[in-house]
């Protein structure tokens, strides 16, 4: 599992106060990566872009 600043997608990066981390996800159809904070991404549960809900974890991205 990889770790990361920040969203390669959104650039967004967990806060501090509240979480210590979020998770990367990877979409299975346009292998694009993202996280729950992504426009339209339904908190985490599909890839806005091509819609898909087939995603797979694959890293954490840490408050630094």
């Amino acid at each position: 599992m990889s770790s990361y600043d920040c969203c390669p997608n959104c650039g967004h990066k967990p806060h501090g106060l509240t979480v210590a981390y979020m998770n990367i996800y990877k979409c299975e159809i346009c292998k694009t990566k993202f996280c729950h904070e992504c426009r339209g991404s339904n908190n985490g549960n599909r890839y806005p872009e091509c819609g898909s809900e087939r995603k797979s974890k694959i890293g954490e991205a840490y408050v630094k």
